[in-house]
């Protein structure tokens, strides 16, 4: 009796162990999924939309933001997403991970679908600290240029700060400090103090290449790309290669929806600075999606 008592015990426990099993992959599963916010609001024009992510904690990822438009805009209504960007704030009490969006001022009233994608399941690359000195357009050495894959930047500040401050601008850029074309992290935050943070890197080589070409960048020339329609579900991460000789400096770059008449498109802005040469560079266009 015993026995027979011993071996269903042990059946339930091994039912149990499997049952509890499949539990834990499906929720590393769902955890896995890039996807961490998915949002339809009505933009108005001229408006800075925000909301509140979650805290910022180090190893949560880095954030890349995909706006879909939902509507047709009107003839000469405006035809593009402005600003859509999740950096570090501080609210008073503790630093917070912010959404912000925001159409032109005077264009048309858009409804917009907004997905958030963290790169956490990205490798790590590496991770520093830095000390940012408000207002300071800081410069961070990341690796050569020649090197074959874009980046995923996540920001932590690790002390507290005054209320409002916070990372004003993030983008990694092809520059020649020493004679070799590096991929430069920029940083550059706005606080009452100098601020120290944590800056972790994720690289993309696990990532899907949506957009592969060569071509030459006219300074200061607002340089637009066809990526893909904007109702592919995608986030990107942009790498620039210069190709040869050259001082150019990519001094914007941004995918943003466009509407060309007939349809959005996700299309890639490149504006250079205006006193340097004409620059032949490699893009490519690596696609996060959930």
């Amino acid at each position: 009796m015993n026995r027979f008592v011993w071996r269903v015990a042990l059946a339930l426990m091994l039912i149990a162990g499997l049952l509890g099993s499949g539990t834990s992959t499906a929720q590393a599963e769902k955890r896995a999924s890039p996807l961490l916010e998915n949002i339809n609001i009505h933009l108005l024009p001229g408006v800075l939309h925000t909301w509140t992510l979650r805290p910022s904690v180090p190893g949560d990822g880095g954030y890349i933001v995909e706006v879909t438009p939902l509507q047709h805009p009107r003839p000469m209504a405006g035809n593009y997403v402005q600003y859509a960007v999740v950096r570090p704030e501080y609210d008073g009490e503790q630093w917070n991970d912010i959404l912000s969006v925001q159409l032109p001022d005077g264009s048309e009233a858009l409804t917009v679908n907004i997905r958030v994608y963290e790169t956490s399941g990205l490798p790590l690359m590496g991770e520093f600290e830095m000390v940012l000195e408000p207002g300071v357009w800081h410069g961070q050495w990341l690796n050569a240029a020649s090197e074959t894959h874009g980046y995923a930047i996540e920001v932590t500040p690790l002390d507290p700060g005054t209320a409002g401050d916070r990372l004003d601008r993030l983008q990694v850029q092809p520059e020649l400090p020493w004679g070799e074309w590096g991929d430069i992290l920029r940083l550059q935050a706005q606080c009452a103090e100098p601020m120290r943070v944590l800056v972790q890197v994720y690289e993309t080589n696990s990532l899907p290449v949506v957009m592969d070409m060569t071509t030459i960048l006219q300074p200061a020339d607002w340089m637009g790309f066809y990526v893909q329609p904007a109702k592919v579900r995608a986030g990107y991460i942009v790498e620039i290669s210069p190709l040869g000789d050259g001082d150019g400096v990519a001094d914007k770059i941004i995918v943003q929806p466009e509407y060309d008449g007939h349809t959005w498109n996700d299309v890639l802005r490149i504006e250079t600075w205006p006193d340097r040469q004409p620059w032949q560079v490699n893009i490519r266009v690596y696609a996060i999606s959930p």
